[in-house]
């Protein structure tokens, strides 16, 4: 009589266990796809995010590198105005050498000018090429 209701007690509350401690199945699909909805959310917030720090950064470089062409047009025009200054053979040497900065000077405004904004890594390659 003690081991008969000792081994229902025991599957009783094994029973009562397995009731209690176990979500329905419908309730754990709703769950996953609540958490499903929100990762997404999530994934589209960041990768949002993302695209506008890249623009930002085109933003900025453009910026950055608009002045360091303006920068150097200035200071072709400064080694233009010395070389009145010169001799003649120096002069000509200077007036060649200023001659290539303008070139290159006009080339990067052009290269700026042309890229259009792509995939990060070409980005990345223009940056480096440009500098």
């Amino acid at each position: 009589m003690k081991q008969t209701f000792i081994k229902i007690a025991f599957v009783t509350f094994i029973a009562g266990l397995m009731i209690t401690s176990c979500q329905p199945s419908t309730q754990k699909v709703e769950n996953a796809k609540e958490d499903l909805n929100a990762a997404k959310e999530q994934v589209v917030e960041a990768r949002q995010d993302y695209n506008q720090a890249v623009k930002d950064s085109v933003i900025q470089f453009r910026k950055d590198s608009e002045v360091r062409i303006s920068e150097n047009e200035r200071l072709i025009a400064a080694f233009k105005a010395n070389l009145s200054k010169m001799e003649k053979a120096t002069q000509v040497k200077y007036e060649k050498t200023i001659a290539d900065l303008e070139l290159q000077n006009i080339h990067l405004k052009q290269k700026l000018a042309d890229y259009k904004e792509e995939e990060e890594s070409k980005w990345q390659s223009f940056k480096r090429e440009f500098n």
